[in-house]
């Protein structure tokens, strides 16, 4: 685990308050599975399942139960079957192997998803669902995906960056719209984007530097489509802006670019703009187009290629990145029926390049 960057509350973890400017080493183990950093504190998991955070703890924000900032990676508690976690601006949450949900620090606006708690001291359970398939984490909203591919949202919205037709805080989840279609959800300052499995892409809240994406400053309380295409994969949501990368691999932003966040000068755009990413060489890629159908599916994935391209291996993971299915045969079908419910990665190899999408399993 390497970390860099401020460090005025230990954030980084390296045992100091001194910030670094280059990568450096953040304990000696090699076991680490995921980390996510958040204003002025980290968490992180390792391979074993266990919860670790540092940083600002003021708010209780670490979820560990004690008081005050923490220089150095501390577990969090005994457990050991965390899957996923993200650190908010004075918040975390977490997700279990078991489909539940826990929430520590700040929820003031109903962040947390814990109806009439203020602050959490140590993680805690969202509701009693166990079906939750991964979250985001805004400054102080929440939005999560369940199994069943359903759009999730609470805490504030005053701009309405939850999408449920109001502006109305929320002090536990309630569902977006009926769709069931939702693969990725990313949450910004005060706004949000999603993604379906239908490749469109979608945006909702505040629109102040046109971080939508439709070319307004009007803010939107519903999921509204960014454009019409239908062949984004990935979506990301800066502070007042957004990126996304698109099946073909381009790399695409909007909204504000005072620092050249877009990777395009430093204008802002309305809409979604590419941005040119300059090689050391002069290779030629070909972009080819992979289709995995139907998209959600029950027993079979079926795996082509727009150009004819033939399947050399294939390769499943979950939401967390863990492998769930190898298969190293040339066969454009993939059996899934034993997975368990829920959203996953498909890799696919062929001629040598790697080639990702996402599906629904129900």
């Amino acid at each position: 685990l390497w970390a860099w960057g401020y460090n005025a509350n230990g954030q980084l973890g390296d045992g100091t308050i001194a910030s670094k400017n280059a990568p450096l080493q953040i304990a000696t183990t090699a076991d680490w599975a995921m980390a996510s950093g958040g204003a002025s504190h980290s968490m992180a998991i390792k391979t074993d399942g266990t919860l670790w955070g540092w940083g600002n703890n003021y708010s209780s924000q670490l979820g560990n139960g004690i008081s005050g900032s923490q220089f150095l990676p501390l577990q969090v508690g005994t457990d050991n079957d965390w899957v996923m976690v993200k650190a908010g601006v004075l918040h975390s949450m977490a997700l279990k192997s078991n489909g539940t949900m826990w929430a520590a620090g700040n929820g003031g606006y109903g962040q947390l998803g814990l109806e009439g708690w203020a602050n959490v001291a140590t993680f805690t359970q969202v509701g009693t669902d166990t079906d939750w398939a991964s979250f985001t984490t805004g400054v102080e909203h929440t939005l999560a995906i369940k199994t069943n591919g359903t759009l999730w949202a609470f805490g504030r919205n005053d701009s309405g960056q939850l999408g449920d037709g109001s502006n109305t805080v929320r002090y536990a989840p309630v569902q977006i719209g009926t769709d069931s279609n939702w693969v990725q959800v990313s949450a910004g300052e005060h706004h949000t984007y999603g993604l379906k499995a239908d490749g469109t892409l979608w945006a909702w809240g505040k629109n102040d530097n046109r971080q939508l994406g439709d070319n307004t400053y009007i803010n939107r309380n519903t999921p509204g489509q960014i454009g019409t295409d239908t062949n984004w994969t990935q979506v990301s949501a800066g502070g007042y802006y957004g990126v996304a990368l698109k099946e073909d691999g381009t790399f695409w932003g909007w909204g504000l670019n005072n620092y050249g966040q877009l990777g395009v000068s430093n204008t802002p755009t309305g809409t979604p703009v590419m941005a040119t990413c300059p090689t050391l060489g002069n290779k030629t890629f070909e972009a080819i187009a992979l289709r995995v159908f139907p998209n959600p599916a029950r027993e079979v994935l079926n795996i082509a290629f727009d150009n004819g391209s033939t399947v050399d291996g294939v390769s499943i993971t979950d939401m967390t990145g863990k492998i769930i299915l190898t298969n190293g045969e040339a066969k454009s079908t993939v059996n899934i029926g034993q997975l368990q419910n829920g959203i996953y990665f498909i890799k696919v190899i062929s001629a040598g390049r790697q080639h990702i999408q996402k599906f629904i399993k129900e």
